[in-house]
């Protein structure tokens, strides 16, 4: 089975149930798993970079998944705080 077969399943799962992607449903999972975290340590666990975590955490506070402070991520520091 081709590898992107293999994600369009794996991704169908969490679009039905939650309405949300596997990429974001993995990404609030580490999340809730790592509070307090700087955002160094969520890209870290996502194996992105920085700064698409930072964009990532972004979009989530703006949809209103997570909450975000001034310089916090769900009681954790940006990494260049």
């Amino acid at each position: 089975m081709p590898a992107m077969s293999i994600w369009n399943l794996a991704d169908a799962r969490p679009r039905e149930e939650l309405g949300i992607s596997i990429g974001v449903y993995d990404t609030l999972r580490v999340i809730a798993a790592t509070d307090p975290a700087r955002v160094q340590d969520l890209a870290d666990r996502l194996l992105v970079t920085v700064g698409g975590m930072s964009k990532a955490v972004d979009r989530l506070a703006a949809q209103v998944c997570v909450p975000v402070g001034p310089i916090r991520v769900i009681g954790a520091r940006r990494s260049s705080s």
